[in-house]
C-alpha cells in the first residue's frame, strides 16, 4: 500500500483543479488547466499537444437596420436584428472587429436620386465596392453592394452614401468568414 501513487495510477497530483484535462505528451501524462468559458479543446494532429482555442467567427455577427433621420456620409443605422459581441455601435455607424480575419459586409439603401452611390469605409478610408443606385419607375433609387475585408482587431468599418438616402430603407450587416 506504501507504493500506491508511485506507479502512475494517482492522478490527484497531476489534475489539481475541476475542468482538468489528462492526455499525454512524448514524456508521459499531462495536465491541460480548464480552458475559458467559450473556448474548444483543439488538436494540431499527430504529434502536437491538445490546446483550447476560439471558434472563428465566434461573436462577430451583426444585422443593423433603420437610422433616426434621412442622411448621407455614415449610415448609422439604430436598430439591429443581432448583434452578437456588441460590435456594431448604434451611436456611431461602426463595426467594430472583435479579432484578426477575413470579413464580409452587405448593404443595402434606397435614395431619391440616382446620383452618386454606396460604398464602404474601413478605419475612415473608402475601400471601394461601392455600387451607383439602380433606378425604379418611381423616382428612388435602391443600391446593394458587398465586400470581403481582412481586418486587424480594433478595425472598423461603416457603410456609407454619397447622397441622402430614406432612413427607413437601409440594411448593413456582415460577419466574420474565418
Amino acid at each position: 500500500l506504501a507504493q500506491a501513487g508511485t506507479n502512475g495510477t494517482d492522478l490527484t497530483s497531476t489534475l489539481t483543479t475541476q475542468g482538468d484535462i489528462l492526455y499525454r505528451d512524448g514524456s508521459g501524462l499531462q495536465r491541460l488547466g480548464a480552458g475559458t468559458s467559450g473556448q474548444v479543446l483543439q488538436t494540431g494532429g499527430t504529434g502536437a499537444n491538445p490546446s483550447w482555442g476560439t471558434v472563428a467567427g465566434s461573436g462577430a455577427a451583426f444585422s443593423a437596420y433603420d437610422m433616426p433621420s434621412n442622411t448621407s456620409g455614415v449610415l448609422n443605422c439604430n436598430n439591429t436584428f443581432l448583434n452578437d459581441g456588441n460590435n456594431y455601435n448604434t451611436s456611431s455607424g461602426r463595426y467594430t472587429a472583435p479579432s484578426a480575419g477575413k470579413y464580409y459586409f452587405a448593404g443595402t439603401a434606397m435614395a431619391s436620386s440616382s446620383a452618386g452611390g454606396l460604398y464602404f469605409e474601413k478605419n475612415g478610408v473608402d475601400v471601394g465596392a461601392g455600387v451607383d443606385y439602380g433606378y425604379t419607375p418611381n423616382n428612388t433609387t435602391t443600391g446593394t453592394t458587398f465586400i470581403i475585408l481582412s481586418l486587424a482587431q480594433n478595425d472598423y468599418v461603416t457603410f456609407n452614401s454619397q447622397n441622402n438616402v430614406y432612413n427607413n430603407y437601409v440594411f448593413f450587416a456582415g460577419f466574420k468568414i474565418y
